[in-house]
Formats: structure tokens, C-alpha cells, sequence
């Protein structure tokens, strides 16, 4: 009867554990897909309602709740808390509190910086081209992020039923 129990137990444990590994490849993407979402928003709001940043950062920190809301309810709390007035030093703290214990590569979180240094420098068409080659960038990781989600996502949880039951059988 232990014997059973503990064979359920180590094959559930080692299912379980691949499928945990597996899930931060898909985190990556729904991430990056939200990311992408929140900075489209953006760009139209700045584009069609013509507001300050903080006010559009304000309305898209209202929008449902996923991380990159998070970030942007963050960067406009820091912009209208902070006497520095530096926007890109403010947009790197809300990128690592934002994003510091999820699944983004250091080159999401290198592309993700990158978009606020630039961001609110120039006129709005300026603006219009640099959302179009972040987009690009994001959209490029985002593939990188189905690729790696549908084959090593794959891989890990079929490695931790493999391993269960190898286990398993070694117990029996």
C-alpha cells in the first residue's frame, strides 16, 4: 500500500514539476502579447486623444488587470510621485518592478527599456515610427516565445512524465 502510494506520489511530483517548467514558457508569451497590447493602446491614445503620457498611462492603468497594467500604473505613479522628472529612469524602475519575478529573457527586457528611452522625445509621427520597429522587435520575440513554448514547453513536460515514470518503474 506505501509502495503504491509513494509511486503515485513520485510520478505526480515529477509530472507536476515539468509542467511547472513548461508554464514560464508560455508566461513569456502572454507577457510579451500583453506588453505589445498596452503599448498599441498607447500609441492610439496618444495619437487620437492627444493627452499627456501620464494621462494616457492613466487610462490604460484602469484597463483589466495583467502585468503590463501593472507597469503602467507604476510608471504613472513614479512620474506624477517623482521631482526628478526623468522619464526613462522611472520607465526602467517600472520594467524591473513590473516584470523582476516573471519569465522575460534579459533581451525582452532589453527591448521592452529601450522603448522608453526614446518614447516622448519627438512629434507624434516620429513617435508613429518608433512604435512601428518596437512592434516589429516585439512581435519577433513573441514568435521566438510560441517557438520555444511549443517544442522545450513540450519537451519539459514530457520529460517529467518520462522521468516519473522511470522512477517509478525503479521503485516497482
Amino acid at each position: 500500500m506505501f509502495e503504491i502510494l509513494l509511486c503515485i506520489f513520485t510520478f505526480l511530483s515529477c509530472s507536476l514539476l515539468g509542467y511547472f517548467i513548461a508554464l514560464n514558457y508560455s508566461q513569456r508569451e502572454t507577457d510579451l502579447k500583453e506588453f505589445l497590447q498596452g503599448m498599441i493602446s498607447l500609441e492610439s491614445e496618444m495619437q487620437y486623444r492627444r493627452d499627456t503620457i501620464q494621462v494616457c498611462l492613466y487610462r490604460l492603468s484602469q484597463n483589466k488587470e495583467n502585468t503590463a497594467t501593472l507597469f503602467f500604473s507604476e510608471l504613472q505613479q513614479r512620474l506624477s510621485d517623482s521631482k526628478e522628472n526623468n522619464f526613462f529612469k522611472s520607465w526602467c524602475l517600472a520594467v524591473d518592478n513590473a516584470y523582476k519575478n516573471r519569465s522575460l529573457t534579459e533581451q525582452d527586457i532589453k527591448i521592452i527599456k529601450d522603448i522608453g528611452l526614446d518614447l516622448g522625445k519627438s512629434d507624434l509621427q516620429s513617435q508613429g515610427r518608433l512604435f512601428s520597429r518596437q512592434y516589429q522587435l516585439l512581435e519577433a520575440q513573441i514568435e521566438q516565445a510560441q517557438e520555444n513554448c511549443k517544442t522545450k514547453g513540450k519537451m519539459y513536460r514530457s520529460l517529467g512524465i518520462s522521468v516519473g515514470l522511470v522512477i517509478v518503474i525503479i521503485l516497482i
